[in-house]
């Protein structure tokens, strides 16, 4: 009883230390595109729409660069709205742990 309890501790350390957890599949192709709204004047109501094609469901999508507060990170949606001009890093990583990154302008 107290060897399994030992190899389960291991087991869950390694999973936090690794953050993933490990997988020998090679990754799936992960298609990206998207559409942009350019704000109107300068405002914050610029948009991104995000097709996701391939890969694992469900998945995170980081948004960096994002000017109006903190950065949008793990976030499940593919509308990414209220955006300030400005340039922006779409990181999209699967359920299997394979990311995809796309950078776009808003103007």
């Amino acid at each position: 009883m107290r060897k399994l309890i030992l190899v389960l501790s291991i087991s869950i350390c390694l999973f936090v230390t690794d953050g993933f957890s490990q997988n020998d599949e090679p990754c799936e192709i992960v298609s990206v595109e998207y559409n942009i709204k350019n704000t109107s004047h300068g405002l914050s109501n610029g948009s991104i729409d995000l097709i996701i094609e391939g890969g694992r469901k469900p998945f995170n999508i980081s948004v960096i660069g994002d000017k109006r507060s903190k950065n949008k990170l793990n976030i499940n949606l593919t509308r990414i709205t209220d955006l300030q001009p400005g340039t922006y890093l779409i990181v999209i990583q699967d359920n299997s742990g394979c990311r995809k990154e796309v950078t776009t302008e808003i103007k």
